[in-house]
């Protein structure tokens, strides 16, 4: 291989060249890292600062959450509740407050049927079966009572026939209805 028949000048230049090309690319190589680490720690604190951010949020909140902690618990929730969870005994709480609302407002109970509870963590759900007569302004004031008292008792599954078919009386006016449906409440298991 021959060498290049370069003036003296045109060495000089070419090896300024070749130098600032190799200083170039030493500091690319020697930068590029430190411009990478530097745009992720930047990331990073930013993705930091931000998490940091939401939890001061948070923890201002904490004063304002423990007041309606507070509050809930001043309201004495298990009021809402059956008293008993002992589903025979809750059952049973369950048919006097029918029996006495029911009879109250003008309403028959036919019969009352026990239904399987029904356990969901904490909470256990008891139920019982309806069957009653009553007129529909009574019923109205049955349904009401039941669904507005402490504790909360939940009406499902209602069906309503009327017992007159084919009336030609007075009493057709306002006829009595078979009514039908469950009513259950919830209660509060202790921990065990």
């Amino acid at each position: 291989m021959k060498a290049m028949n370069l003036t003296p000048r045109q060495s000089t230049q070419l090896a300024v060249v070749l130098l600032l090309a190799v200083i170039l690319l030493m500091s690319v190589a020697v930068s590029v890292p430190f411009i990478w680490a530097h745009s992720h720690y930047n990331q990073a604190i930013d993705e930091k600062t931000d998490l940091l951010n939401r939890y001061q949020r948070v923890g201002a909140m904490r004063q304002g959450l423990n007041d309606q902690i507070e509050a809930i618990k001043a309201k004495d929730a298990r009021k809402l509740y059956l008293k008993n969870t002992v589903p025979a005994l809750a059952a049973s709480e369950i048919q006097e407050a029918a029996k006495a609302v029911i009879e109250s407002n003008g309403g028959k109970i036919v019969s009352m049927q026990i239904q399987e509870h029904k356990d969901d963590g904490r909470f256990r759900k008891i139920g019982i079966n309806i069957q009653m007569a009553a007129g529909i302004a009574s019923l109205q004031k049955i349904v009401h009572a039941l669904e507005t008292r402490q504790p909360y008792l939940i009406i499902d599954n209602m069906a309503i026939r009327n017992m007159v078919w084919m009336a030609k009386s007075a009493a057709a006016a306002n006829p009595d209805y078979t009514v039908q449906f469950d009513l259950s409440g919830f209660a509060i298991q202790d921990a065990k």
